[in-house]
């Protein structure tokens, strides 16, 4: 023992003449005069310091004036720039700011460098690196700070600044490090973050270093500079250089060790040994005294201390016997020594007990025991357990934690039991409610998308959705819709904000590109709605494209069957008119042709029946025409080879034509031919040719006749002009397009409509006939025309699978008489009387009668009656009625029907009939020949 108290005293005296030694050498050089340079005056800086932040800085209670480590710093710096420094007071630290700011101070000596304030000064080199630690009483076995930690800073400094940022710990600012250490040892704060060096030299000063200690690691390492304002560059580079000189010096090192290093040892040989001496004898004394006092303190010190730990447990019990939660405790053993009420009203009483038989009828620890691996491991933890009972399963949430003795060793487990069947049942019916709620969202046919309203980003949206998009649901959940041009191109962003600004629901119908560039008609449904306060936009999207195609194709559908309807009803007009006006040419016709055949050649009035009867034929091709337009106007079917129609018409067209307009023939060979009128045919080639010549006018231009065949189905057949029901197949085509004016759209809408015309002479039927002809032969016409480039009509005719016939001759030789007894049966006198006198002419007894039931009762009353000539539309009994009775009659009487519609219309009423016959009125005396010739019987041998 001897020996280690010499030993420590030579320890003491060593250190005490090092730290003499150092005093000596410090002195030294502040007793030399600083000596500024040769010929330039100082210049007088201000330096502004704390009053209380020792040893970096605070006032000497000697003479008021600043002292510590930083001002002699200061001093050595401005000594070697040639710079002479006043010290004034400042605190808080936001003053001291404040001041060096306003141009108040000029510098702040040893100021903690930190970005913050890199913003507002500039700084120097720095002169010291200091820690920044914890600092708690030596009893204290915290490590760190935890939530609710009260710790102590100074206020405005560094520190204050770190914990800013933590809003789980108080903060409490003090103005002055001994006030911080004395508030730490008196418990009235848990911590304090400060400069490590600052206050532990406080604390070894005050000498209770022994009663703190510092956490380790540091919390940050910071450099200490000299802080300037930013303007003062010159400044700051002479103190810089100052600095690098003086940092490299014995000075820098003598003055930190005079203020940071240990303190002039107290302890000398002589006090050591006196001390020692009256510690000899004191302790003697002091220890029997002490036995004395230490077991009546221990006595009451173990009786405090049975009573707080009484006290304890009964404050403890209460705590855990008023928890709602199950609260067990088991010992290293597995022993149950510690149930609560709620335990025991959920388990039963098991106290004393093993924890694995009284709860899970065991003989052995379970598998996976918690309070087993609680034990093994030291650690919490927590699980979630389903135990069947008789009314069904219930749910536990089990926390399991070690309870240490004063040795930190575990000695027991407390096990927390909490049931969570109720939340559990809860959550799993929300899981429920969430999974129907998107499967109804996913299988809706509707798209759905929900979009945060405040950031536009989408939240939800449905396979739905991505198909009506044309995109995919991954792509659209990260689209915003504030950023898509699609949306504002069709103005379904302007509606979106709408509904959220003013919460009304709106229906939004658009036809749109979306962002994947797909084309769709869309009726969208958007509403604004709110969750958790929050605002959410809810967008519906029904696909409408399709419904909008059969929409417009209804539309169209209707249109064309009110144009049809419309044609329809004109022909009709047209027709019966015409019928009409032909009862009327037949007698005009036929009593001009018998006037001019019993006419003197060299009588004057020879030249006026001519110009009458030129005029009939006029007014009879006029009354074709309107038959053409009501479709009943083809009189002589036959099978045609469309291209030697055309071919024969191509010196008739050419003539027809502009001189500065080309005729260009495209005949496409094979034709597979038409069942139709050879005349209407040429007048459909004839019309369309010179209404393409007018179009092209005084320009030079090109017409092209093109002749081809095409299969034609539904979808072609919907966008041409054509009659009801025109079926799917083979059809030919005669084209005729041209490269003038072109039309307009509601020219065009108009082109077929009777009586309108662009010309100033025409009479708009033209075309109307073109279309009625077209019509009556179960075709179509397509038409493609742009204005100023041209325009194509495609005239489409059923090919009829015939094979071509050749023209008859007609045998002109001979003149032709006929013999016996010939019924003339008309509602129009005027027909009647030239139908007698030009069948007499031809050499026939003629008997007539007005309508069909007279016919019926002269045919009955006469045998000798051997042919009729019937008008199809009488009254009383018509001539479909009045043939059929005459059949029945005499089945194989001889009848010729005779009318002012078409040979087509009649035949086909009375195919398969054996009608021997049919005249077309207005008739000739050559046509009525000809009908009776064809009889065969009354040709005179």
């Amino acid at each position: 023992m001897l020996h280690d108290i010499q030993q420590a005293a030579r320890i003491i005296i060593g250190n005490g003449l090092m730290y003499l030694l150092l005093l000596i050498c410090v002195m030294l050089p502040a007793a030399v005069p600083a000596q500024a340079s040769v010929g330039q005056a100082a210049r007088k800086i201000i330096a502004v310091v704390p009053p209380d932040f020792p040893p970096t800085y605070y006032r000497d209670p000697a003479n008021g004036k600043p002292a510590g480590f930083a001002i002699d710093v200061m001093n050595e710096v401005a000594r070697r720039a040639g710079l002479k420094v006043e010290y004034v007071f400042g605190q808080p630290w936001l003053e001291i700011f404040d001041m060096l700011e306003s141009g108040k101070a000029d510098v702040i000596p040893n100021l903690t460098i930190e970005d913050s304030r890199r913003t507002r000064f500039a700084f120097t080199k720095p002169v010291e690196s200091v820690h920044i630690s914890y600092l708690v009483r030596k009893e204290q076995s915290m490590e760190a700070p935890v939530a609710g930690t009260r710790i102590g800073v100074i206020g405005g400094s560094v520190a204050h600044t770190y914990l800013t940022s933590r809003t789980d710990i108080t903060v409490v600012p003090e103005q002055s490090m001994q006030q911080l250490l004395f508030n730490l040892l008196a418990g009235q704060i848990d911590m304090v973050l400060a400069s490590t060096p600052n206050i532990m030299k406080i604390a070894i000063d005050a000498g209770v270093e022994d009663r703190v200690r510092v956490l380790r690691p540091p919390v940050m390492e910071m450099a200490r500079g000299m802080a300037l304002r930013p303007s003062d560059v010159a400044l700051r580079q002479q103190l810089d250089h100052a600095i690098e000189e003086f940092a490299r010096s014995d000075n820098y090192r003598e003055i930190y060790e005079r203020w940071w290093g240990r303190p002039k040892p107290f302890w000398n040989t002589t006090r050591l040994l006196l001390m020692m001496a009256l510690l000899v004898g004191g302790v003697t004394i002091a220890m029997t005294v002490w036995r004395c006092k230490a077991t009546a303190r221990l006595n009451q010190e173990l009786r405090q201390a049975f009573e707080r730990a009484d006290r304890e447990r009964v404050k403890s019990n209460s705590i855990l016997e008023s928890i709602n939660d199950g609260i067990s405790i088991q010992d290293s053993g597995m022993k149950v020594i510690y149930q609560n009420a709620r335990h025991i009203e959920m388990f039963g009483a098991h106290s004393g007990e093993l924890c694995y038989q009284a709860y899970c009828s065991r003989d052995s620890i379970c598998d996976e025991c918690l309070v087993q691996a609680t034990f093994q491991n030291g650690s919490s933890s927590v699980e979630t357990r389903c135990v069947s009972t008789p009314p069904g399963p219930r749910y536990f949430e089990i926390c399991v934690s070690p309870i240490r003795d004063e040795r930190d060793q575990i000695a027991s487990v407390i096990e927390c039991v909490r049931d969570i069947t109720e939340r559990r049942i809860a959550e799993e019916q929300r899981h429920k409610d969430l999974v129907f709620i998107e499967t109804l969202m996913q299988n809706s046919p509707m798209g759905i998308r929900v979009f945060d309203a405040e950031s536009a980003e989408c939240v939800m949206v449905n396979q739905a959705a991505a198909d009506i998009a044309g995109g995919t649901v991954a792509v659209m959940q990260l689209q915003n819709f504030r950023s898509l041009d699609s949306w504002r191109a069709a103005n379904l962003l302007a509606a979106a904000e709408e509904v959220i600004a003013d919460g009304s629901a709106r229906m939004f119908e658009t036809e749109m590109c979306t962002s994947f560039g797909k084309q769709v008609a869309v009726v969208y449904f958007l509403s604004r709605f709110v969750a958790n306060e929050k605002p959410y936009l809810l967008i519906m999207g029904r696909d409408i494209t399709e419904e909008k195609r059969i929409e417009a194709e209804n539309e169209r559908i209707e249109r064309q069957l009110l144009h049809t309807q419309k044609l329809e009803s004109l022909g009709v007009l047209a027709g019966g008119i015409a019928h009409d006006f032909n009862n009327i040419l037949t007698a005009i016709l036929g009593n001009t042709e018998l006037a001019l055949m019993r006419l003197n050649p060299e009588s004057p009035v020879l030249d006026n029946l001519q110009r009458i009867e030129k005029s009939a034929v006029r007014a009879t091709d006029l009354a074709k025409q309107m038959l053409a337009y009501s479709g009943k106007g083809k009189f002589v079917v036959e099978n045609l080879d469309l291209n030697r129609l055309i071919e024969e018409m191509g010196h008739m067209l050419e003539v027809s034509i502009s001189k500065k307009a080309v005729l260009h023939f495209n005949l496409k060979r094979p034709l597979p031919p038409v069942e139709a009128d050879a005349t209407q045919i040429r007048q459909i080639v004839m019309n369309l040719v010179i209404n393409a010549s007018e179009a092209i006018g005084d320009r030079s231009g090109v017409i092209a006749v093109t002749t081809g065949s095409m299969v034609c189905d539904q979808k072609y057949l919907k966008d041409v002009w054509q009659c009801d029901g025109i079926a799917e197949g083979l059809y030919v085509c005669i084209e005729i397009s041209d490269t003038g004016c072109g039309m307009d759209k509601e020219t065009m809408a108009r082109i077929f409509d009777p009586f309108f015309t662009t010309k100033f002479t025409g009479r708009g039927l033209g075309m109307a006939a073109v279309q009625g002809i077209v019509r009556g032969h179960k075709g179509a016409i397509s038409v493609y025309s742009e204005s100023g480039k041209g325009s194509s009509f495609k005239i489409l005719l059923p090919a009829s699978g015939k094979a071509f016939e050749l023209p008859e001759q007609e045998n002109r030789s001979g003149i032709w008489k006929g013999s016996g007894v010939v019924l003339l049966a008309d509602d129009e006198e005027t027909v009647r009387n030239i139908g007698r006198e030009m069948l007499m002419e031809l050499g026939f007894d003629v008997v007539t009668a007005s309508d069909g039931r007279e016919t019926l009762d002269i045919f009955k009353s006469r045998s000798d009656i051997r042919a009729v000539i019937l008008d199809l539309t009488m009254p009383h009994i018509d001539g479909e009625q009045a043939f059929a009775e005459l059949r029945k009659i005499k089945p194989d009487a001889m009848v010729i029907i005779s009318s002012g519609y078409s040979e087509y219309e009649v035949t086909r009423k009375f195919a398969g009939k054996g009608l021997n016959g049919f005249i077309s009125k207005p008739y000739k005396l050559s046509a009525l020949r000809d009908a009776m010739k064809s009889l065969g019987e009354y040709q005179d041998s």
